[in-house]
């Protein structure tokens, strides 16, 4: 006869970041994105954010189609994330699904983490030329030059640890997303989670 693992026991904290906070504040992020996509492309990155137009336009058709497009996609990703969390998490105990999900959240993270890198610095020759520190970025080399903060982007520094140059943005592009990373680490790694094997009875239909 089939088993299967059955959680027995999922500490406090799990719960109510995976099945509550985490799934809302993921809806909030689809709202955002949606709704206002200004106000979003102006707190990932205010530089590269087209200037708004003066009263009455709106100030989102000043953003290019192709980007509303991928704002509304990036908001319809973060549903389908909140959805995915929230209601499978909701409706099973089996641990193999709870870990196969979270892990794919987990490798998500990293990847959400990765690309805000960009934020540091697309390259040492255009970000350095923009702020005429060219030669400053080639004679210290690129990667120290980039820990230093000396760039335009702010450096790594600016984008993963230094959370007092954060806006609202930065806090839930890379605070958020480090506790998301600890509870999953946490919750794969078994930590507070118990469990039992169970003999899975199965219909005769089947």
């Amino acid at each position: 006869m089939p088993k299967a693992k059955i959680l027995t026991h999922i500490p406090t904290p799990y719960l109510i970041f995976l099945l509550y906070i985490e799934p809302l504040s993921t809806l909030l992020g689809a709202y955002y994105a949606y709704l206002t996509p200004h106000l979003y492309l102006s707190l990932t990155h205010a530089a590269s954010t087209p200037a708004p137009l003066p009263p009455p336009t709106n100030i989102n058709t000043t953003i290019p189609l192709a980007t509303r497009i991928a704002l509304s996609q990036l908001a319809n990703l973060y549903i389908l994330f909140a959805l995915n969390e929230g209601l499978v998490l909701r409706c099973t105990r089996d641990a193999r699904v709870w870990r196969t999900l979270l892990f794919g959240l987990l490798v998500a993270d990293l990847g959400h983490l990765w690309t805000s890198g960009v934020l540091a610095g697309p390259n040492a020759a255009a970000v350095g030329e923009a702020v005429g520190k060219v030669e400053e970025a080639v004679a210290m080399g690129w990667n120290e030059w980039m820990m230093r903060g000396g760039q335009g982007g702010g450096g790594w520094g600016s984008v993963y640890w230094q959370f007092w140059k954060w806006n609202s943005m930065g806090w839930g592009n890379v605070a958020f997303v480090y506790v998301g990373v600890t509870m999953r680490m946490c919750f794969l790694l078994g930590v507070g989670v118990k469990e039992e094997e169970v003999e899975v009875v199965r219909s005769k239909k089947e």
